[in-house]
């Protein structure tokens, strides 16, 4: 069996690493190695401890999350386990690096198209970059490569809804050196109408941004205000990024010998914006599906085997975040509830449980019961 996997990220990568290690011939096409997502590049502890991840990749450990309302009356949460921050280039490298050595063979090349074929060779990707087009045949296709998803538009999948991500790397000056010790998460319509701005601590810099669905044509003058807010306006500016973010994930995740993982799967926080533990998550088990499917002989029925399990894991772990993430990112009379609801003892725990521990209890519990009478008279508070 050869598989092709379309994207190098941290969900293709896991992919090729796990069927590479089983003797599966694997091949990861990769379009940009050198190019960053934009991404905040906090990674909480289960993706170090699940994936084993080298402390060297860590830039700063971090304990306080300082949530910003409208108001500006802030609320810090000290976290009971660190939140690590890495820088995506270093990640992503390092783990298309581990794959190599586990027998996955790398083509820096991007994906034209896929389409399917005859019984011997099932499916044929059409990649090209400076070479001119090539084929590789493959018999599975995981399609790893973004929101924007070649792979999931050469099904006929059209792009899932999603917000506007855009960040600048500002030089880490003794002036900002004071927001260094912190995660800070800014709140309010001049920030973003529909989310929120981030402001995330690196070795030699802070990446701050903002992201938006609604509000895509004011993002730069959203975060110049942001810039204001944090006290970082007129710092050097390093890099500019911007990308799409996912936020609801697809219904439809296997088609034939095709599976979609990561942000081509949708697979993001609807609240948060978490995507990293989610992509790896999901590489790993479209991963196991496949190598399920090759042991009993079975592809593609075999395969579906990921479009039942792994929809449900994610829904597990953000069940109600989606609704949220819409109702309290609204107004800001919302975000200032929100904030004030995040301070309370019994959601900072269940908040914990599943963002730091990525678990969630398979029962109703009285937690879960003081958490929704909280969030309940949040509402009617801000109605």
């Amino acid at each position: 069996m050869h598989v092709v996997v379309v994207g190098g990220g941290p969900a293709g990568a896991t992919a090729a690493e796990r069927l590479a290690l089983s003797g599966v011939q694997t091949t990861l096409v990769e379009k940009d190695a050198t190019r960053p997502k934009t991404c905040g590049g906090a990674l909480t502890p289960p993706v170090l401890e699940e994936f084993d991840l080298p402390s060297t990749l860590v830039e700063r450990t971090i304990r306080t999350v300082r949530l910003v309302p409208p108001s500006n009356r802030f609320v810090d949460i000290c976290l009971p386990r660190p939140v690590s921050l890495v820088r995506r280039e270093k990640l992503d490298v390092f783990l298309r690096h581990r794959a190599q050595k586990a027998g996955a063979r790398i083509l820096e090349e991007a994906c034209l198209s896929i389409r399917r074929r005859g019984r011997q060779h099932p499916i044929e990707v059409l990649v090209g970059k400076d070479t001119g087009p090539q084929t590789l045949p493959a018999d599975v296709v995981i399609g790893a490569d973004g929101a924007n998803s070649v792979v999931a538009q050469s099904l006929g999948l059209a792009r899932p809804c999603g917000l506007l991500a855009y960040q600048e790397r500002i030089e880490m000056t003794p002036r900002a050196l004071r927001l260094a010790d912190r995660i800070e998460i800014h709140f309010g319509a001049d920030v973003s109408p529909d989310f929120y701005g981030w402001v995330f601590p690196k070795a030699d810099h802070l990446c701050v941004g903002t992201a938006s669905w609604t509000g895509r044509r004011r993002l730069a003058a959203s975060l110049r205000r942001l810039k204001d807010i944090t006290g970082l306006e007129g710092a050097k500016v390093l890099r500019r990024e911007a990308g799409f973010l996912p936020l609801r994930s697809r219904p439809r995740l296997v088609a034939g010998r095709v599976l979609l993982v990561g942000d081509a799967g949708g697979f993001v926080s609807p609240i948060s914006g978490e995507g990293i533990y989610y992509a790896m998550k999901s590489g790993q088990c479209a991963a196991s599906a496949v190598l399920h499917a090759l042991a009993e002989n079975d592809v593609p029925n075999g395969l579906l085997a990921y479009q039942r399990t792994w929809p449900g894991i994610f829904w597990r772990m953000t069940r109600g975040l989606g609704l949220a993430q819409r109702f309290y990112y609204s107004q800001d009379s919302r975000r200032e509830c929100f904030v004030s609801v995040c301070s309370h003892p019994a959601v900072k725990q269940a908040a914990f449980f599943s963002y730091l521990d990525k678990r969630v209890p398979s029962f109703l519990t009285w937690g879960d019961l003081r958490v929704a009478l909280i969030n309940l008279l949040a509402l009617l508070k801000s109605a």
